[in-house]
């Protein structure tokens, strides 16, 4: 992270994004020290500094990521819990654009953006809302992918809540769950009232209620969608999904949006999918590396950064266009209008986030890799030797601090660790101060 914010700096200093570029690297006051501290996680942190506050920033926009995935998910955790007897689940709505690399990227942003507002007052969103009891409007997420042959790949994520998401009798049969699986789901496994009767008979029912339909509820003929498996919930929800994409594509080609590929655009331009992609997704959002792609081809943000790093050609460009293209948008909206709807404190974003770290360290427990806990460490960069940081990187600093930290002996207590760690520091800063005067974009500019 803070090698990417060294690559960010180098990029947006004196251009129109020069505030940016103060991130991290810009005291409040030109005189101040700057407290710098190391968490048992082995993170650091440092005060004292501007903050740009960019969703794409790879220290901001990694602080909000895992601030916003904590709501979001302490928001689907109270949505399952509130209602037991309701259909709750939790879908994840992808909504994209048809794009060439051609297209300029603002235009391409503009579309999507456009088209998605289009959406939500059309007829079939309506229908959609009220069917399935949607909570608001969902919490839509702005994802953006640059590089291959198509340019800026701009699309949504959209968290859904729907309160009645249940499977009707009429689709049980037509979406082929196995007979052999359980008795509830062999009950409803059924094109007609009169194999259900002989399955009724076959199983022995006695007796049936004149209010079928309550009843057809009572033996699971009615399925909560949550608790099917993944591939009836996908072929479900697809079919769901189909009335959007049609007015997906009417919403696009009325704000200027090409559609070449009508067939193609139906099958990939909209998707609806279960609850668990979802969580995988919105948690790890904006987070580092969650696309998991060569740096070669289609880059997040943050991936356009290490491509910038490696010397890739063109990434520089690509990554302003991409900054000048999001310039002014908001990533994450309806988070905070979810949070009042389902009661949401923050008390219980806390909770969500702590047990998250809870289960993460267990799993690495279990595999073999655990989280190794170190000294915590509070130290400071003095004021008259913080021109070497702009020399050396603040991840040339935290790398010598551990390594110095790592060599003294683990029995020393904490007070003795800091004082020896910090002389270090302060000598190694020192050592390097002469070599950082003179440098243009190195220079410790003071925040007017």
């Amino acid at each position: 992270m803070w090698g990417r914010l060294e690559v960010q700096r180098e990029v947006l200093a004196y251009s129109e994004w020069d505030r940016y570029a103060k991130c991290g690297w810009t005291r409040y006051k030109a005189q101040a020290d700057v407290p710098t501290r190391r968490r048992e996680s082995g993170s650091w942190s440092i005060g004292n500094v501007v903050r740009c506050g960019y969703p794409g920033c790879p220290w901001c926009g990694t602080q909000l990521a895992q601030e916003r995935a904590s709501e979001l998910g302490a928001c689907m955790d109270a949505h399952r819990r509130r209602d037991p007897d309701a259909d709750a689940d939790v879908w994840m709505l992808t909504l994209t654009v048809p794009h060439f690399a051609s297209d300029a990227a603002s235009v391409v942003v503009e579309q999507l953006y456009a088209a998605q507002a289009m959406l939500l007052r059309s007829r079939e969103w309506r229908t959609f809302n009220k069917q399935w009891g949607l909570v608001g409007n969902g919490v839509r997420c702005l994802d953006a992918v640059t590089g291959g042959a198509s340019g800026l790949h701009a699309h949504f994520h959209v968290a859904l809540f729907p309160t009645r998401a249940g499977l009707p009798t009429s689709e049980a049969w037509r979406l082929g769950l196995d007979e052999k699986a359980t008795a509830s789901e062999w009950l409803i496994a059924h094109d007609s009232i009169e194999n259900f009767w002989a399955a009724t008979i076959a199983a022995d029912v006695r007796a049936l209620p004149v209010d079928l339909a309550t009843q057809l509820r009572a033996f699971g003929v009615w399925r909560k969608l949550a608790t099917c498996s993944q591939r009836v919930r996908e072929r479900y929800l697809a079919d769901v999904a189909a009335p959007l994409v049609e007015a997906w594509l009417r919403c696009c080609r009325a704000v200027g949006v090409v559609v070449e590929n009508v067939d193609a655009f139906r099958r990939t331009a909209l998707r609806l999918t279960p609850s668990e992609e979802a969580v995988s997704y919105f948690v790890g959002w904006m987070l580092a590396d969650e696309v998991s792609r060569s740096t070669a081809k289609d880059r997040n943000p943050l991936r356009l950064l290490d491509a910038i790093k490696a010397g890739i050609k063109g990434a520089a460009y690509t990554y302003k266009q991409f900054r000048r293209a999001v310039d002014g948008r908001q990533w994450v909206t309806g988070i905070t209008d979810l949070r009042k709807r389902l009661g949401v404190t923050d008390e219980a974003v806390e909770a969500y986030a702590e047990e998250r770290k809870r289960r993460r360290e267990a799993e690495l427990e279990r595999e073999g890799t655990p989280v190794q806990k170190k000294r915590e460490l509070d130290l400071v960069v003095r004021a008259h030797l913080f021109g070497a940081v702009h020399r050396l990187g603040w991840e040339c600093v935290f790398a010598f601090v551990d390594e110095c930290e790592g060599k003294l002996d683990a029995a020393l207590p904490v007070e003795d660790v800091t004082r020896l760690v910090q002389r270090e520091l302060d000598d190694f800063l020192w050592s390097h101060l002469a070599v950082s005067s003179g440098s243009a974009i190195g220079s410790d500019r003071s925040l007017e």
